[in-house]
């Protein structure tokens, strides 16, 4: 069966789960490619079930920023904790920061990792 794709939404989320960190499995990269193919402009990717990051964790979470800004859109990290939100502003990074997410916007799901796109229209 073909999978069939409806307009895009005013944004896509994806709710991280697990570690970023090296070995980088590509997973979110080829998430963010896939909503970018299908015309999505808008990522925002929820870092509340994250569980741990590193330096290759920020590279990923950098690249795919910048293969959204390539893209013509805006990536932006959200429901940060405190230590993640201290590392991206230490690295210059905190422009990428939004509020939390509401929940009552709809169900949250999970990407686990290299698994699956969850999407949740904002």
């Amino acid at each position: 069966m073909a999978p069939t794709f409806e307009r895009p939404a005013r944004c896509s989320v994806l709710e991280l789960e697990g570690a970023l960190r090296a070995p980088i499995d590509g997973g979110l990269r080829e998430q963010v490619a896939a909503l970018l193919e299908r015309g999505e402009r808008r990522i925002i990717v929820s870092v509340k079930r994250l569980s741990d990051i590193d330096a290759a964790g920020l590279g990923e979470l950098i690249h795919v920023a910048n293969t959204t800004m390539a893209a013509g859109g805006v990536l932006q990290i959200a429901d940060a904790e405190r230590r993640i939100r201290e590392l991206l502003r230490a690295t210059g990074l905190s422009g990428l920061l939004v509020d939390r997410l509401d929940d009552r916007r709809g169900p949250r799901r999970s990407l686990r990792l290299g698994l699956r796109v969850p999407r949740r229209n904002c």
